[in-house]
């Protein structure tokens, strides 16, 4: 069974160098390349330099049911992107957004891994759901010419949302945007067509650090916790949508 279809957002107008993040993909996402070579949003971006970094784009689902909005990827997911599996859908990555969601809504909630709950959310992230970022080239954390900013964030979605929004008819559908980042943008963009036009969901970050006091996955909370009790109500709207989507 495939997941995917063959276009993605990747690519970036030109010619891919020698040594680019081309190199060595797999034949789904090489096939995402050739398609979306034409595109140029990159080529107005500042930091259109970062040779090697291309955008990291996943190809999206055959069925768009919802739109997954994470930061950045790292220069870590460079190595397992080249070697995605188009069978194998969202999950293949272990140390990723899409599966780490999965796994603290379940926690947080305490949807046992057979429930009903469990099996429809995670139908919808590992295979209905188009995974994005809010700044798609790679960051290196502490690198001073790789770092994540939201300035360059905020350029790069620019750039990249209306085009997404249009390319994969993403209107109609469930929108989930992970962390702070993205919640600050959306308050300075509500009338972005990619917010106005889906049902918008606000969730923490799911990386295993985001444990604090705040608006986090902290476990440990009381159940009066203001932030705690705010994350509940949108999981169980959540669920609500996907459980008839």
């Amino acid at each position: 069974m495939s997941f995917f279809t063959a276009a993605s957002c990747a690519g970036r107008g030109g010619d891919i160098s020698e040594g680019s993040l081309s190199e060595n993909l797999t034949e789904p996402l090489l096939r995402s390349w050739d398609a979306m070579l034409i595109m140029t949003p990159c080529d107005r971006c500042s930091l259109k330099d970062w040779h090697y970094y291309h955008p990291i784009c996943m190809p999206s689902p055959k069925n768009i049911q919802g739109i997954l909005i994470s930061r950045d990827p790292t220069t870590d997911f460079i190595e397992p992107y080249k070697h995605y599996d188009h069978d194998k859908g969202l999950f293949q990555y272990k140390e990723a957004p899409p599966t780490w969601l999965y796994n603290r809504i379940l926690s947080f909630m305490k949807y046992g891994s057979n429930s009903h709950e469990s099996i429809y959310l995670r139908n919808f992230l590992n295979s209905n759901c188009y995974w994005t970022h809010f700044h798609k080239c790679p960051t290196l954390k502490g690198d001073k010419d790789f770092h994540f900013s939201y300035k360059h964030g905020k350029e790069c979605a620019g750039f990249w949302f209306d085009y997404e929004y249009s390319t994969y008819n993403l209107n109609g559908k469930i929108l989930i945007l992970l962390g702070q980042d993205l919640k600050k943008y959306y308050d300075e963009n509500p009338d972005n067509q990619l917010f106005k036009n889906n049902t918008v969901f606000f969730l923490p970050h799911p990386s295993g650090i985001n444990m604090g006091s705040g608006w986090s996955w902290n476990p440990n909370k009381p159940e009066g916790d203001v932030y705690k009790k705010e994350i509940k109500k949108t999981i169980e709207e959540l669920m609500s949508r996907v459980l008839i989507s």
